[in-house]
């Protein structure tokens, strides 16, 4: 589950720090450290709440996903919020872009686990390296990996696609490592669905990739 990150200040009125509520009777002051891990305490236990409230047969709550994809606005807060999550036994899970402030301490933040995303897929300037830096950086840092591709896959990145899954197969992300899938919009029913035989072969071989992983089996 998706825990938002308490804001220093208002967007629009950076002298703000007094705008988002409060709890047991005090307006929440967001320049200081302690009401920021109070009102994301207040979000975790509001959602475990609703969440069993709701008596779910066949899903599990096991753990939470800090928004933020870097680490500049929130370090001093984010131990706390990893102390409370594991006292609580779930884990907490980070996601930081490529060179994010802070993507080399995410163990220190006491992250459960972090993805890096390699940012290669969207932007076609960068250039396939990107992908043997970022897999070098998870094995370097002990990080895995995120997959990251949308519905331009349909329109000229097909290969872009392609690259990730050879380059986690060849750095061994695919066999040993956790990965994180973003997918955006609705590309691999897109995919499935294609007119065009090369992108309905991508689907199948993508899926294959997904479900034949070694990782699964452990």
């Amino acid at each position: 589950m998706t825990i938002p990150e308490p804001i220093r200040n208002m967007k629009h009125d950076l002298d703000v720090n007094v705008y988002w509520g409060e709890l047991d009777g005090r307006e929440m002051d967001f320049s200081r450290p302690e009401d920021r891990i109070r009102a994301v305490k207040w979000y975790i236990n509001s959602v475990r709440k609703a969440f069993y409230d709701k008596g779910y047969e066949h899903l599990e709550l096991g753990g939470f996903y800090w928004i933020a994809e870097s680490a500049s606005t929130s370090s001093d807060i984010l131990n706390p919020i990893g102390e409370y999550l594991r006292g609580l036994k779930y884990s907490f899970n980070w996601i930081p872009y490529y060179s994010a402030s802070g993507y080399d301490r995410w163990d220190e933040f006491g992250f459960s686990a972090a993805y890096l995303q390699p940012n290669y897929f969207f932007d076609t300037s960068v250039p396939s390296s990107r992908l043997d830096d970022a897999c070098r950086i998870a094995e370097e840092e002990g990080m895995s990996l995120e997959m990251e591709f949308d519905e331009n896959v349909l329109y000229g990145k097909a290969d872009r696609l392609r690259s990730y899954m050879e380059y986690f197969k060849e750095y061994g992300a695919w066999d040993f490592r956790n990965l994180a899938y973003y997918v955006g919009r609705d590309a691999v029913r897109s995919m499935k669905n294609s007119s065009a035989g090369s992108i309905r072969q991508l689907y199948y071989d993508f899926c294959d990739w997904v479900v034949t992983r070694p990782v699964r089996d452990r």
